[in-house]
């Protein structure tokens, strides 16, 4: 699953990066890797705060698969 922003009436909030990571926290990292298309170890240097600033689209993919699970 890809999050693309259509326009720019579509944008969503989105999670903050502190958010993400917290939610990450307790989440099998395959199962999010493979629900959106995002490599496992990108999603694990996220969750451990080792990469200060992912891309943009990362994010939003990330934040659209957390919101989507709350």
């Amino acid at each position: 699953m890809r999050f693309v922003f259509a326009r720019w009436y579509d944008v969503r909030a989105m999670l903050t990066l502190e958010q993400i990571r917290t939610a990450l926290a307790d989440r099998r990292l395959n199962v999010v890797a493979k629900a959106t298309g995002i490599h496992v170890t990108t999603i694990a240097r996220i969750r451990d705060g080792s990469t200060l600033d992912p891309k943009s689209s990362v994010v939003a993919a990330l934040s659209a698969y957390l919101e989507a699970r709350k």
